[in-house]
């Protein structure tokens, strides 16, 4: 820990609310999980993932699961699932927050359009207020 070759992707505390809702789904036939993954700084300056813990909403002991790398270079399935499902969550983190410009760039547009075509104070106003009430309920 001193040296600083630890590194933690921890998505744990920001997937595990959808979690429950996700596998509760009629048409997903899967399991999606909130993952933690620990990585060690080797020489070469490469991430080695060294542990990955993968949780369901479940609060006891059987809703997580610790995951390390097998030894002697042999195959492990349970490994290979549990850096997909890593790799899941960090590239839907990615897409989402990295991008998210991307989704609300069209409402902005069309706000800035609006809003030149209202010359009144009072109805930019109103006009703004309704938006914003618009885009709230989209979640």
């Amino acid at each position: 820990m001193e040296a600083k070759k630890l590194y933690i992707l921890d998505y744990h505390d920001l997937y595990l609310p959808y979690v429950k809702q996700i596998n509760e789904l009629k048409s997903f036939d899967s399991q999606t999980y909130a993952s933690r993954s620990i990585f060690f700084l080797n020489k070469n300056n490469v991430l080695k993932p060294c542990a990955i813990e993968l949780a369901t909403e479940d609060p006891t002991p059987r809703g997580k699961r610790v995951f390390t790398p097998p030894k002697n270079n042999q195959r492990d399935w349970m490994w290979d699932l549990a850096k997909a499902h890593a790799r899941t969550n960090d590239s839907g983190f990615h897409q989402l927050y990295s991008h998210w410009y991307e989704v609300l760039s069209p409402f902005q547009f069309l706000i800035n359009v609006f809003m030149k075509l209202l010359k009144h104070k009072d109805l930019r106003i109103w006009a703004s207020i309704s938006l914003l009430k618009l885009i709230s309920h989209l979640d």
